[in-house]
């Protein structure tokens, strides 16, 4: 085997361990980013339940100061 051969494996080496070592550390970030937007779709899910029932209260409330008109 030549140096030229044995110094193109081991360059071939060293970009392939760099780029699994990339990879590794992208799929962890999307791993992470992930949770944190299960986190956020919970929390927004959460609001619009309270939105919905203050919804409901507003309504309730001002559908008993003005009753509908009778025919």
């Amino acid at each position: 085997m030549s140096p030229e051969s044995i110094t193109d494996i081991a360059v071939g080496i060293a970009l392939a361990g760099l780029i699994v070592g990339f990879w590794r550390d992208v799929r962890g970030d999307m791993r992470e980013l992930t949770n944190r937007v299960d986190v956020l779709a919970q929390r927004v899910n959460n609001l619009a339940e309270r939105v919905a029932r203050i919804e409901g209260v507003i309504e309730g409330v001002l559908g008993s100061r003005n009753p509908p008109p009778r025919s």
